[in-house]
């Protein structure tokens, strides 16, 4: 580890990983051999990014299935998994107050993907779910709502099964959080303005780049 000159990543994440992604990319780019998803398919992503397609994962079942087929497909031969799901698990319905994802559920796929991970012995660091403000983001969205104390029992749950597994936690929420007021963060119910996505990129790369050297040293 690394297993070449560069170290082989694969980023599973959400649609807010879609807008970070060049930053992030651009840090490492002498570092990293990014796995799984082309630049194409991230800008097919932005074209709704409500709707979970090619690097925007969505929630932990599909997380699940593509970390599985991206381990069989490259035989395991990943240094590590930058991986996230939760916004889209919490989605909740209005009428019915039905989770995308109960959090059982989602406590049940994150195991598998700690398991299929382990299989393979590729580590994980796993990105806790940033913010939400159901104000903000139930006035803007009516198909589906968020709501902050689901946020925060999923990022729990989350954090407990990665922690029990030995794989470190990179609280992304609390980065966002202390960059300032939601109404300065947001660009619409969710999603972050350009200058916040570029402070996660980089938090992020400094993340991977303290991996790395750690790594080579083991």
């Amino acid at each position: 580890m690394p297993t070449s000159s560069k170290a082989r990543i694969l980023l599973i994440g959400d649609s807010i990983s879609v807008q970070y992604t060049p930053y992030l990319h651009s840090a490492l780019k002498s570092q990293v051999t990014w796995v799984g998803f082309s630049e194409e398919e991230r800008l097919n992503a932005l074209t709704d990014l409500d709707v979970p397609q090619n690097l925007n994962c969505g929630d932990s079942s599909r997380s699940l299935g593509i970390i599985t087929d991206m381990l069989e497909k490259t035989n395991g031969q990943i240094d590590l998994i930058l991986a996230n799901c939760g916004l889209h698990d919490i989605k909740t319905n209005p009428q019915t107050g039905e989770k995308q994802i109960p959090l059982q559920d989602y406590q049940a796929n994150l195991k598998q993907i700690v398991a299929v991970a382990k299989s393979h012995n590729v580590p994980i660091a796993w990105m806790r779910t940033t913010l939400v403000n159901a104000a903000i983001h139930n006035s803007k969205c009516s198909d589906f709502h968020r709501y902050e104390n689901d946020l925060d029992a999923y990022n729990a749950a989350a954090d407990a099964i990665m922690t029990q597994a030995g794989f470190q936690v990179i609280d992304l929420w609390q980065f966002t959080r202390q960059l300032g007021e939601d109404e300065q963060l947001f660009c619409d119910h969710v999603h972050y303005q350009d200058w916040v996505r570029q402070c996660q990129g980089a938090f992020l790369a400094g993340y991977v780049q303290a991996y790395l050297a750690n790594a080579s040293k083991a």
